[in-house]
């Protein structure tokens, strides 16, 4: 048995430049829309369906990674794997060993950048300056 979706009219309302849907509150109930929709280009049309609010941010990710416990001592042979012998490109011989590390690597932090950039520009405009 097919599943009949109900149909429904509604008018477009002017927002600013813009236009809006009004979508009655049973249906955002129903649905359990809230604030934010996303909003797909189809070829049958438009398409206004959830947010998913259940992806993992990457620190929530490298997180989970790391309470599984995983062993990653074949890792380096499945990298590896179908690049020996005769057919293998050259790539017989690449050493890929990777280390995990826990540690912060230091990042220039952007007062640093700017005064840098703006130190150049300097001496790039001083340059164009004495050359004319």
């Amino acid at each position: 048995m097919e599943k009949h979706l109900r149909a429904r009219d509604v008018k477009l309302v002017p927002i600013g430049n813009s236009k809006g849907v009004r979508i009655p509150k049973a249906l955002l109930q129903k649905y359990g829309l809230s604030s934010s929709l996303v909003l797909e280009e189809t070829d049958q049309g438009i398409l206004l369906r959830k947010k998913r609010e259940d992806k993992l941010s990457w620190q929530e990710t490298f997180k989970a990674m790391a309470e599984e416990g995983e062993d990653w001592g074949a890792f380096d042979a499945a990298l590896m794997h179908g690049l020996e012998g005769e057919d293998a490109g050259g790539y017989a011989d690449v050493d890929a060993t990777f280390k995990l590390v826990k540690e912060d690597t230091a990042v220039p932090e952007p007062a640093a950048l700017f005064l840098v950039g703006s130190g150049l520009l300097g001496v790039a405009a001083l340059r164009k300056w004495f050359m004319e």
